[in-house]
């Protein structure tokens, strides 16, 4: 192995262990989410879970700070979930809701318990 392979080598390593490759591990998920990236071929990796943060990074900290999101179990692809449906959700959040209500039907239906 050239030392040019292995420094590029290191480099992905790194880059990925740490929450910087060019794709970011955190991209479509939500604050909380375990984003731990797969180790590259050939080198020993530490065993540690990594965490996507407040900020869309991915960090080891498993105690990120994130904001309630009312909404955040719900993910277009699942059953029941519409682009309509997660938008009301999402509405609903927006415009102060803290204790959603969710109504049992396909797609489901919600509502705010507080407002």
């Amino acid at each position: 192995m050239t030392i040019t392979t292995l420094l590029l080598a290191l480099l992905a390593f790194l880059s990925t262990v740490h929450g910087f490759a060019a794709e970011n591990p955190c991209a479509g998920k939500a604050c909380g989410d375990e984003c731990t990236q797969p180790c590259p071929p050939g080198m020993a990796c530490p065993a540690v879970m990594y965490y996507c943060q407040s900020d869309g990074m991915c960090s080891h900290n498993a105690a990120p700070e994130c904001e309630k999101d009312l909404c955040a179990q719900y993910h277009l692809g699942q059953s029941c979930i519409t682009a309509d449906n997660l938008a009301e959700c999402r509405k609903l959040a927006a415009n102060g809701c803290t204790e959603l209500v969710v109504k049992e039907s396909c797609p489901l239906q919600f509502d705010c318990d507080d407002m």
